[in-house]
């Protein structure tokens, strides 16, 4: 899935302006950020039902 998809779902369902508020791709990483900090999920489950790889701690890619 691209991130034109996602961003056109937030403008359109959430009406979000994604040029100035968030894109798909943030909406993800707070999305993996709260689920392991408030909820103390295993990094790698986090990563799996994400479809994301990555070895930071907080799934970022450098």
């Amino acid at each position: 899935m691209r991130d034109n998809t996602v961003d056109s779902a937030l403008r359109t369902l959430v009406g979000y302006d994604t040029k100035e508020q968030i894109t798909g791709h943030g909406f993800r990483a707070t999305a993996r950020t709260q689920f392991r900090e408030l909820l103390g999920w295993d990094r790698e489950v986090i990563e799996r039902h994400l479809a994301h790889v990555s070895d930071e701690e907080l799934g970022l890619q450098l």
